[in-house]
């Protein structure tokens, strides 16, 4: 993004104001009091309630009216499962690969596919909410906002005798920014100097009297992340902190890291000293998160060992072999003695 273009929208961001234009028009829309946000929700159920009385679906029964239909399936929501761990693989791939530039862009790539499919899955999933009892209470409340909060240029409340509320919703709607650029305004000057300013007496980072806004709050929350990321003894390189698909590898990786220390801290916690110092470990999982706690503790390495086994295994019942295989039949054991082998050839060398 150029400069001044995020200048222009940091500014814009800093005053509350949500400028669109109409007809030649030039209007804005200010953020709401939280006694607006009061009436507004007052709005919504009684729009929801209404639509309620009158048999109008609730999401709930839209979405079992799809699956009745064959308009959504079982399928899509595994499908949709499917591509949302596909993406989080992908991302800590890249993040695992940064270093190598023909790697990492093939993976951002497949990380592209990835989330416009899945934006795809839920736009279909979504395509009819707007005729539920949910839809009818947030347009309600969103039409009764906008008119209480567009004005004129020149200050005075908008009459809409031109302009439906519906025309400025959708204006208002199409101006928000994306988490992509928020991050990207965060990052960068204007607003890396304006951060740093928060803690000066009286200064003031947003000039708006109502609440703040939802880019308002996401640029606080984005910038208080990115002070905790420079803040963390694993502090990713500056590269990394620059790219949105490498860092949210690295947010990935380092969770993934805490739940295995954890899961490991507590076994060990509640383990006896022969089990501990032993080299594997079959534990007999209780429910679906325990499972989840077992598999947190295997390192990567672990879990490729086990996954060979496991491949090693079907083949073995794929063939129709009889008979139990032992430890020894298995790639990683056979590596394991030779060596063990080679380390007591060596110490005997060394000691002749």
């Amino acid at each position: 993004m150029k400069q001044h273009m995020r200048e222009f929208f940091v500014a814009r961001i800093r005053s509350g104001k949500t400028y669109v234009d109409t007809r030649g028009q030039k209007l804005y829309i200010t953020p709401t009091t939280i006694e607006q946000d009061v009436l507004s929700l007052n709005i919504y159920m009684d729009a929801y309630n209404e639509a309620y009385l009158e048999d109008v679906m609730t999401e709930d029964d839209m979405l079992n009216w799809m699956y009745e239909h064959g308009i959504w399936t079982i399928e899509d929501d595994k499908q949709i499962k499917g591509i949302e761990k596909d993406l989080e693989k992908l991302r800590k791939e890249i993040y695992l690969n940064r270093n190598i530039d023909s790697t990492r862009e093939t993976i951002r790539l497949y990380i592209r596919a990835a989330t416009e499919a899945l934006e795809k899955m839920y736009a279909r999933k979504l395509e009819y909410r707007h005729n539920t009892c949910e839809g009818v209470g947030e347009t309600a409340r969103d039409l009764w906002r906008v008119e209480q909060c567009t004005y004129n240029i020149d200050g005075s409340l908008y009459d809409f005798a031109e302009t439906d509320q519906r025309s400025i919703l959708n204006l208002w709607r199409t101006a928000m920014h994306s988490e992509t650029e928020i991050r990207d305004f965060v990052r960068n000057e204007p607003w890396k100097s304006l951060w740093s300013l928060k803690d000066t007496n009286q200064y003031k980072l947003f000039d708006n009297n109502g609440q703040a806004t939802q880019s308002q709050k996401a640029m606080l929350i984005w910038a208080q992340i990115y002070d905790n990321i420079q803040q963390s003894m694993d502090c990713p390189e500056d590269f990394v902190i620059e790219d949105d698909d490498l860092l949210d590898g690295w947010f990935i990786k380092q969770g993934e890291d805490r739940k295995r220390d954890k899961a490991q801290s507590d076994f060990e916690a509640s383990a006896n000293e022969n089990i501990k110092n032993s080299d594997e470990i079959f534990v007999v999982a209780q429910n679906d998160r325990h499972r989840d706690n077992i598999e947190n503790m295997n390192t990567p390495g672990a879990q490729f060992i086990k996954k060979q086994r496991d491949m090693k295994l079907k083949r073995r019942h794929d063939s129709g072999a009889e008979g139990a295989l032992q430890a020894g039949g298995f790639q990683d054991e056979k590596l394991k003695m030779v060596t063990q082998s080679n380390q007591m050839f060596k110490g005997k060398f060394r000691g002749g």
